[in-house]
């Protein structure tokens, strides 16, 4: 202690807060008047009572004064490696899966969920193009198609008429885009409505 720094003597003021915060080893207050936030140890609080949030508390006070114009090294390095300590330790990686009340495989399994799905389906996409797909020939069906349709320009390999249906076969070297552009001129307004079978093998 350097009480005899001090250059201006004690003025004595009675003050009053209240409790804020409570913690192991100190109590934070917050001082009435807006005149500010104090934390002290708890070894510096004088009760005769259970310690709470909301008590008031009432204590003498001087005003605070500045002892000189060099700032302390010692302290500001040592509050350098505090803050460099506390921000490293902000970087480590916080396994968010316990506030949430999951396991880690739980968390990352329901992260991941929507990309499996995903992924699934796709995949169940593409099997049913490759193995649904029909490599031999193309199969037009046209219902209730008019007298005058006419295909010869089209690779037609058999032609099967029932009541309102007639079903086409094509050969598959035609390609698939190519052929459904093209199917729309002669079918235009020739029909109900029309479809054929898909070739994926006709992209390769």
């Amino acid at each position: 202690m350097r009480e005899n720094n001090l250059k201006y003597g004690d003025k004595i003021i009675y003050m009053e807060g209240v409790i804020v915060e409570v913690h192991d080893g100190c109590v934070a207050i917050d001082l009435k008047g807006r005149l500010g936030y104090l934390k002290v140890p708890m070894r510096m609080l004088i009760t005769d009572y259970e310690i709470k949030v909301g008590q008031e508390v009432g204590f003498n006070m001087s005003f605070v004064e500045q002892l000189g114009s060099q700032p302390n090294y010692k302290y500001i390095s040592n509050l350098m490696t505090r803050n460099k300590k506390i921000l490293n330790d902000s970087k480590k990686e916080y396994p968010y899966y316990k506030d949430a009340g999951l396991s880690e495989v739980k968390f990352h399994l329901h992260r991941l969920l929507p990309y499996i799905i995903a992924i699934l389906f796709i995949t169940l996409r593409i099997s049913i193009a490759i193995f649904g797909a029909n490599d031999e020939y193309y199969t037009l069906e046209v219902v209730n198609p008019a007298d005058n349709i006419e295909l010869n320009d089209f690779p037609v390999e058999s032609i099967h008429h029932s009541e309102n249906k007639t079903v086409y076969t094509l050969d598959s070297n035609y390609n698939e885009l190519n052929l459904i552009k093209d199917l729309k001129i002669p079918l235009n307004n020739k029909c109900d409505y029309y479809t054929i079978s898909w070739n994926i093998y006709s992209y390769i």
